[in-house]
């Protein structure tokens, strides 16, 4: 089961620190060399020819569609490779990262 909550608030974390707060449209954050992210603001948006929902995350393993989270709910790959452990992983790798260079 994802928890969205914890999800959107780890990217929300990111995002400040990075200074993309607030996400009026989109905001696109590769992790690492597998994992990225999109974040969409209060309007839908067109991100490769896929129509995004407003206030939804778009995540893409090796550039191809591998996850949809919106506040409520939301679905992600299940593979070997491409899946909720492994994202979160990268996504604290990326939070981490973040730390470290503010200092």
């Amino acid at each position: 089961m994802i928890d969205t909550f914890e999800i959107f608030d780890m990217i929300l974390k990111l995002a400040t620190k990075e200074g993309a707060t607030p996400i009026e449209t989109m905001w696109e954050r590769p992790l690492d060399e597998h994992w990225t992210i999109v974040v969409v603001g209060k309007n839908a948006v067109n991100y490769k020819g896929i129509e995004l929902p407003p206030y939804h995350i778009y995540i893409e393993f090796n550039e191809l569609p591998a996850g949809l989270i919106g506040v409520e709910e939301g679905s992600i790959a299940d593979g070997r490779n491409a899946n909720i452990n492994s994202f979160i992983k990268a996504l604290r790798k990326a939070i981490n990262e973040g730390e470290k260079n503010v200092r």
